[in-house]
C-alpha cells in the first residue's frame, strides 16, 4: 500500500473536513450532481452545528442530532428545494468515514461473485449484442451498462 505524504488531522474544523472530502470525491470521479448534493448536506450540517452550538468538529453526537432533525419521516412530503434531505443518512455516513479514515474509496462490485439467474443469462447476452451491433455503444459504455444490469439481475435473483 502506498503511503500518502498528506497527514490527515482527525479533528479538522467541519468546513475544512467537508472541503477535503469533496476534493476526494472529485478525484474519484463523482458527478457534479453528487458533489452538489454532498456539498449541500454538509453546508446544512455546518449551519446546524453552529446554530445548536455543537462544536466545530465532526462527532457522532453531531451526526445523530443532525440526522434526527433532517431525516424524512414516513408520510412527510418534501419540498423540491429540500430534496437533499433524501440523502442525509448516506451523506453523513460518507463524511463520518472520511473523518475517521482520512480518505474515501469508491465501492466496487466483484462481478465474479454476482449470480445472474440462469433464465436471464441469454437475454442479457442478447441485450449486450443489441447494444454493440445496433446501438453502436462504445466498449466502456457497453461494459458499464451490462455491469449495472448484471448487478440488478443478481439482486433480483437473491
Amino acid at each position: 500500500m502506498l503511503q500518502s505524504n498528506h497527514q490527515f488531522e482527525h479533528n479538522l474544523p467541519l468546513r475544512k473536513l467537508s472541503t477535503e472530502a469533496l476534493g476526494q470525491l472529485e478525484k474519484l470521479g463523482y458527478s457534479a450532481r453528487s458533489l452538489r448534493r454532498y456539498r449541500t448536506i454538509w453546508q446544512h450540517l455546518i449551519a446546524f452545528s453552529q446554530q445548536k452550538d455543537l462544536g466545530d468538529t465532526f462527532s457522532e453526537n453531531l451526526a445523530g442530532c443532525f440526522i434526527d432533525a433532517y431525516r424524512i419521516r414516513d408520510g412527510e412530503i418534501v419540498d423540491p428545494k429540500d430534496g437533499w434531505r433524501r440523502h442525509v443518512d448516506f451523506g453523513i455516513k460518507l463524511l463520518a468515514n472520511f473523518a475517521s479514515q482520512g480518505r474515501l474509496n469508491r465501492t466496487r462490485t466483484d462481478m465474479q461473485k454476482v449470480h445472474i439467474p440462469p433464465a436471464m443469462r441469454k437475454p442479457l447476452r442478447d441485450f449486450e449484442e443489441y447494444c454493440r451491433d445496433r446501438r453502436h455503444l462504445r466498449p466502456t459504455t457497453l461494459s458499464e451498462r451490462i455491469r449495472e444490469i448484471a448487478i440488478f439481475l443478481g439482486f433480483l435473483g437473491s
